[in-house]
C-alpha cells in the first residue's frame, strides 16, 4: 500500500493506494483541529497515521493564537510557551483554583466550561463568568503574584493548559519585544472587561 501524508489547511490526511482494492485510492482523516458549534476546541488523532512532533506543535502553536491576549505573538515566542504548558483535566464539579490561595500559573481553557465565582460555597456565593474554550483565566499572575481573586470550578468535564509565571519571566529575558505585545495585550483586554462592568452596572441603575 502506498500512502501520503497530506496538508490541507487545517487538516491532515491519509491518501492510500492499495492493490488489494484495484489500484484505487482512498482518503482518510489523519488529524483534524477547530472549533465546534459551542466553541469546544476539536482534536482528533488517528494513531495509524505517522505525524511528526513539529506538525503537532504547528497545530497547537496555531490554537495559541486565538487566544487574545498571545495574539501577536511571533511563532518563537509561541513555540516557547508551548513547549512549557502542563496539560491537566478537572472533572464535572471539581475546583481549579481557589479564592485566597497564591496563584502563579495562567489557564486556558481548551475543552468544557467553567465558572468563577466569588464566595464559593457561601450563601452570598456570586457567579462572575462563565468560561469556555479559548477562554483563560489567572492571567494577573504574569503581572504579579497575588493571592486568587476567584474560585474558578469545573462546570462540565474540562481539559486545560497552564503556564507558569516564570514561563512569561523566561520569555521577557529571552524576547523582550514579545513580552511587550503581550502585556499591551493584557491591558487592551483589563480595558475591555472594565467597559463591560461598567455597562453591567449601568444597566441596573
Amino acid at each position: 500500500m502506498a500512502t501520503f501524508i497530506l496538508e490541507i489547511e487545517n487538516y491532515y490526511a491519509a491518501l492510500s493506494r492499495d492493490a488489494a482494492t484495484s489500484g484505487k485510492w482512498s482518503f482518510r482523516l489523519v488529524l483534524s483541529y477547530g472549533f465546534g458549534a459551542q466553541g469546544t476546541l476539536l482534536l482528533q488523532r488517528d494513531f495509524c497515521g505517522a505525524l511528526t512532533r513539529r506538525r503537532y506543535n504547528k497545530i497547537m502553536r496555531a490554537m495559541l493564537q486565538n487566544v487574545p491576549i498571545l495574539a501577536g505573538l511571533d511563532e518563537a515566542a509561541l513555540t516557547m510557551l508551548w513547549e512549557r504548558a502542563v496539560e491537566s483535566k478537572t472533572p464535572a464539579g471539581g475546583v481549579i483554583v481557589r479564592e485566597g490561595e497564591t496563584g502563579n500559573r495562567f489557564f486556558l481553557v481548551a475543552e468544557g466550561t467553567v465558572r468563577v465565582c466569588r464566595g464559593f460555597g457561601q450563601p452570598d456565593e456570586v457567579e462572575l463568568a462563565r468560561l469556555g474554550a479559548r477562554d483563560f483565566f489567572g492571567e494577573m499572575c504574569i503581572l504579579e503574584t497575588l493571592p486568587r481573586a476567584a474560585t474558578v470550578q469545573a462546570v462540565d468535564d474540562t481539559k486545560l493548559y497552564s503556564l507558569t509565571a516564570m514561563t512569561f519571566y523566561h520569555l521577557y529575558q529571552a524576547m523582550p519585544a514579545q513580552h511587550s505585545i503581550l502585556l499591551l495585550n493584557i491591558a487592551r483586554d483589563l480595558s475591555r472587561r472594565l467597559r463591560h462592568l461598567d455597562e453591567v452596572f449601568a444597566a441596573r441603575h
